[in-house]
């Protein structure tokens, strides 16, 4: 937020008055979120051996390894289509993200929702249960690799650089929990120290990468990528101002990917049901934040909370949501476990990438909800009555 009030590379500042809203909400989520915190504690002490291991490997290493193969396929054929038709990435990706053009790519509309909810619900889960169980049990190691393999091959296959940029941030939050927890990584820390430095650079590296198909210009397309929402979020505050371009949706905004969901149910029966994110597809076209500086889709998660109940609405959202994050930690804190663990972690992230959008408004996000909630039963061994409640510390303190 605070780059994009610089205005670098002739760039619009936004308003004082979309400042303030965005602190607002991140004033009345913060608020959310100290009301619950300091009500449990933990005993650091607690071992946590048996809460992060999995049942019926091998059922779950197929399961990859099918997807593995299913991204390969797609992967292959991706390629093949920007060879024969002699089309840029950027043209690509309309093959990829827009139903009208999913014929080449995915034969039909089926396959196109197929692999945009149920294979990258499940990468994104893998890539999250994976990563974590291998710097906890360095036994996970193939299953590890497995899991990144298919993280990869998703983002070559949509040359998309957001789900590299969401594994580092779900990366970074583990690190931190993992110490305020006490949780013991059984690689050695100086090989995860080097290990660690490695993989960030080869994923900071396909980030670049990606941002260059993209954009031609790294360093500019980075910041604009960054700073592009606020500026977004201005434009949109600024243009319903003066005439409302949809009405408040009472929550099927911030609801959006269930939303979509139900609706694509209802539209079997009736077709003239349309999704809340149907009525914001014009967020998808092009605007300009710039001068010879256009952006699109990217309009931070308060649009969505906006658009669901105006100013005290957004706000009335910002701290539940902030009550839910405390819930969370609390229960990662007095129960941790490979399930909460990961669950906490997910919904962290969501927020903190609410400054580039709000990602629950996609039906994949849900499914990785729906997946964790599978996987718990399936392959996460259970982990009852790990903590005693004793001679803990407050969690308030421990923050």
């Amino acid at each position: 937020m605070l780059l994009s009030s610089f205005g670098f590379y002739h760039l619009f500042i936004p308003s004082t008055n979309t400042y303030l809203y965005i602190l607002g909400n991140i004033s009345f989520l913060t608020l959310g979120y100290l009301l619950v915190l300091g009500r449990g504690t933990v005993n650091s002490k607690q071992s946590y051996s048996k809460a992060f291991e999995l049942k019926n490997l091998k059922l779950f290493n197929l399961v990859q390894l099918i997807t593995l193969f299913i991204m390969l396929f797609f992967a292959i054929k991706g390629i093949k289509i920007m060879v024969t038709q002699n089309i840029t990435p950027q043209e690509y990706r309309g093959y990829v993200f827009k139903g009208y053009l999913t014929d080449p790519l995915y034969g039909s509309n089926f396959i196109f929702l197929f692999i945009h909810y149920i294979v990258k619900g499940f990468i994104l889960v893998n890539s999250m249960v994976c990563t974590f169980l291998y710097l906890l049990r360095k036994k996970y190691y193939r299953t590890f690799l497995i899991s990144i393999a298919n993280l990869l091959l998703l983002s070559a296959f949509m040359v998309s650089r957001i789900d590299i940029f969401r594994y580092i941030i779900l990366i970074l939050i583990f690190f931190f929990l993992a110490r305020k927890l006490n949780l013991k990584l059984e690689v050695n820390i100086n090989i995860i120290s080097k290990k660690v430095l490695t993989y960030f650079s080869f994923m900071i590296i396909i980030l670049f990468i990606v941002s260059y198909l993209r954009a031609g210009q790294v360093f500019k397309s980075i910041l604009v990528y960054f700073t592009g929402p606020f500026i977004a979020l201005d434009t949109f505050l600024e243009q319903y101002n003066i005439q409302p371009q949809i009405p408040l949706q009472f929550g099927r905004a911030t609801l959006g990917g269930i939303d979509d969901i139900i609706v694509l149910i209802i539209r079997r029966f009736n077709d003239t049901i349309v999704s809340t994110n149907y009525k914001l597809s014009f967020l998808s076209d092009a605007i300009s934040i710039g001068e010879s500086q256009t952006y699109n889709a990217f309009y931070t998660m308060f649009v969505n909370f906006f658009i669901d109940g105006n100013v005290f609405g957004s706000l009335l959202i910002s701290f539940f949501l902030g009550i839910t994050i405390s819930l969370l930690f609390v229960k990662t804190y007095t129960n941790p476990n490979i399930f909460v663990l990961t669950l906490f972690i997910y919904i962290l992230h969501m927020v903190i990438f609410g400054s580039l959008r709000w990602e629950f408004s996609s039906g994949w996000s849900w499914i990785v909800l729906f997946l964790l909630v599978i996987y718990k039963k399936l392959f996460f061994k259970s982990s009852k009555n790990l903590n005693n409640f004793k001679g803990g510390k407050n969690l308030f303190n421990s923050c």
